[in-house]
């Protein structure tokens, strides 16, 4: 039922006018952005000062995973939904860490970036200063210089097993490989 899977799609969004929990949040930072689960992110909370209104941050890996699960959904770049999570990415696109997560799950994170800005079919993230990103040829110049003299990939941080080399070494070739087979062509 993919009206039903939408519908919790969209209960994981920082957007007051398709998400009905009560934690959504309606902070600038965080709109159009994505938690973890209905009414949980691993981000943490933020209370508002004058209203003691609790809300959910945005975090990277979560908001492109939301991005993701729109386009299999079949939603398309007109959708106020996809349109306001691009946006969120766009205003926190780095490849220094996960936003609103740091190092935390920081090589998940890069391999859900690729994986999604390429279903999504964006090819240059458009910078709010203006310039113009070349995401693929960054992620992989950033991949390349990270990887270990031994062939492989690390995180330091041990939040969600990314000491592990296997699993980062596997995040860090999924990306490459999606960089490398689905470039369009010129």
């Amino acid at each position: 039922n993919w009206n039903a899977a939408i519908h919790f799609i969209q209960q994981c969004q920082n957007l007051p006018s398709h998400n009905t929990g009560e934690k959504v949040s309606d902070r600038p930072e965080d709109r159009g952005g994505f938690y973890y689960y209905p009414g949980n992110s691993l981000a943490g909370e933020t209370t508002d000062s004058k209203t003691g209104r609790v809300s959910l941050r945005s975090y990277g890996s979560m908001s492109y995973a939301g991005l993701l699960s729109y386009i299999y959904a079949k939603l398309g770049k007109d959708d106020p939904r996809v349109k306001a999570v691009l946006d969120w990415t766009t205003r926190n696109y780095t490849l220094d860490e996960n936003p609103g997560m740091g190092a935390q799950g920081y090589y998940y994170y890069l391999h859900l970036l690729t994986k999604a800005l390429t279903a999504a079919q964006v090819e240059t993230v458009d910078m709010p200063d203006g310039t113009h990103v070349k995401w693929r040829e960054a992620i992989a110049r950033k991949l390349i210089a990270l990887q270990r003299p031994g062939g492989f990939w690390v995180n330091a941080e041990k939040r969600w097993w990314e000491v592990d080399p296997n699993l980062v070494t596997a995040y860090a070739v999924m990306a490459l490989e999606i960089l490398y087979t689905k470039a369009p062509k010129s």
